[in-house]
């Protein structure tokens, strides 16, 4: 693909306003599943409401809301790196962290559903997002246009969505947490140690029987 052809490309992507075009739609589509499925009887949980077939749009929203939560945070605070990522991902991921307050507000108290211990997919995509942005507006660290990242970006959840919904990969970042975990968080060696202590038990044992 011709290089400035691609990049005229994510220079569109970048431009697009979600409101309040994409809104309607996303309401509308929304609205139309939940009216099937109280046609069939088969609406049994809040999570069917989200239409499968209507995902660049759902992709897209988090990716612009994460953009316009780090330029925000930016602007009010230019050299608070971390308050920048920080507000970039709970603009990217709101619905999860206010599910806190919705379960509090129906009477539901689930300390070990909260996000911030067990961050979801969505909130730690949002997380690398708000770090490239950052990265991307405040050091020379990536010298790709900026409209290149931002797409990169969208492909990156447009992606893993796809992958969610076509693969069953719902959260990629797993096999990295448990390999960071075994290798820092004292996994692989608390295992070591189990098996080294043991096989000195085992010698141990083996000494006092050749003993008596």
């Amino acid at each position: 693909m011709d290089p400035e052809a691609f990049l005229d490309m994510a220079n569109q992507v970048i431009k697009l306003k979600m409101f309040p075009y994409f809104d309607i739609a996303h309401c509308v589509l929304c609205t139309l599943h939940i009216r099937e499925d109280l046609g069939s009887g088969e609406l049994t949980r809040p999570a069917r409401a989200r239409p499968r077939f209507y995902f660049p749009v759902t992709s897209l929203f988090p990716c612009k809301k994460v953009y316009d939560g780090v330029t925000h945070a930016g602007k009010l605070y230019p050299n608070a790196y971390l308050i920048m990522i920080l507000i970039g991902t709970l603009k990217g991921n709101g619905a999860g962290f206010t599910k806190l307050f919705e379960r509090l507000i129906r009477g539901v108290w689930t300390p070990t559903a909260m996000e911030f211990m067990q961050p979801s997919f969505p909130t730690k995509a949002s997380m690398v997002a708000s770090i490239i942005f950052v990265l991307d507006k405040k050091t020379d660290l990536i010298s790709a246009p900026h409209a290149l990242v931002y797409f990169g970006i969208v492909i990156f959840f447009v992606y893993f969505k796809l992958s969610s919904i076509l693969l069953g990969i719902h959260d990629p970042f797993v096999p990295f947490e448990n390999l960071f975990c075994a290798l820092f968080l004292g996994g692989i060696w608390d295992s070591l140690a189990k098996l080294l202590g043991h096989g000195q038990a085992k010698d141990e044992k083996t000494d006092t029987k050749k003993a008596n």
